[in-house]
C-alpha cells in the first residue's frame, strides 16, 4: 500500500535554528562521523586512481563512471548510517558512533538504490540538465524512507519525489544554505565542520524528514 503524502510546510530560518539547537549535544559525534566519511572518500579516490587513472586534460567518462559506481558499496552505507542516526537523534533516541556502521549489513540494497538513483538523475542531466537537478533534490529522502518505513526502492523514490515536489524550491534553497555551511566548514581547514556537519544532518535528515513524513512513521 502506497504511503500517503502528508501536507506539510516549514520555515527555512526556523528549521535551521531548530537544527542548530538540536545538534548542540551531538556535534562531536556527527563531526567524527562526517570526518570519517570524508577521509574514507579520499582514501577510496586515492586507491581508485591507481587502477583507473584520470587526466584533467582528457577526462575519461567510462573511468569516472566505474569509479562512481564502485563507490556505492564502500561509502553509501556509511552515509545512510549518518542519515538514520540524525533521524533517531531528533526522535529522542540515543545514538553512538557504532550506529554509523549499522547499514553495511544492507550494502546490497543500498548499492542497488544508489545505482537506480544515479541512472535516473544522470538521465535527467542528459535531458537539458534541469530534470537532473530536480531529481537530485527530489530523491533526497529515498534511503530514510526505505529503512524507516520498510519501503521498496522505487516506492521510496516516488514518495520522496512526490513529497519534495510540494515544496521543491524551498527544500532546494535549504539544501543550498546547508551546502554553503559545509563549504564554509571546509574552507576553514575543516574546523567549521564541527558545527556545519551536525547542523546539516540534523536539519535535513532529522527535522525536515520528520516534518514531511513523521506523522506516518512506523516508530
Amino acid at each position: 500500500m502506497q504511503e500517503p503524502i502528508k501536507t506539510y510546510d516549514f520555515d527555512i530560518v526556523e528549521i535551521m535554528k531548530r537544527g542548530w539547537y538540536e545538534s548542540a549535544g551531538v556535534r562531536s559525534l556527527f563531526f567524527a562521523g562526517f570526518a570519517l566519511y570524508v577521509l574514507a572518500g579520499l582514501a577510496y579516490q586515492t586507491v581508485m586512481e591507481i587502477f583507473f587513472p584520470s587526466s584533467a586534460q582528457q577526462p575519461d567518462i567510462v573511468n569516472n563512471t566505474v569509479v562512481t559506481l564502485l563507490s556505492f558499496p564502500v561509502l553509501m552505507p556509511l552515509m545512510v548510517g549518518l542519515m538514520t542516526a540524525a533521524l533517531r537523534h531528533v526522535r529522542g533516541e540515543t545514538v553512538t558512533f557504532g550506529d554509523f556502521f549499522a547499514y553495511y549489513a544492507q550494502t546490497g540494497v543500498i548499492s542497488l538504490a544508489s545505482l537506480v538513483i544515479y541512472l535516473m538523475t544522470t538521465l535527467g542531466f542528459l535531458l537539458l540538465i534541469l530534470p537532473g537537478i530536480y531529481l537530485s533534490v527530489a530523491y533526497t529522502f529515498t534511503f530514510l524512507l526505505m529503512f524507516d518505513k520498510g519501503m521498496t526502492i522505487w516506492d521510496a523514490m516516488e514518495l520522496s519525489r512526490k513529497a519534495v515536489s510540494k515544496h521543491w524550491f524551498k527544500i532546494f534553497a535549504l539544501m543550498l544554505l546547508i551546502g554553503a555551511a559545509l563549504l564554509g566548514g571546509f574552507l576553514t581547514f575543516g574546523v567549521g565542520l564541527y558545527w556545519a556537519a551536525p547542523l546539516a544532518f540534523v536539519t535535513l535528515y532529522g527535522l525536515l524528514y520528520e516534518t514531511m513524513f513523521g506523522s506516518h512513521s512506523s516508530h
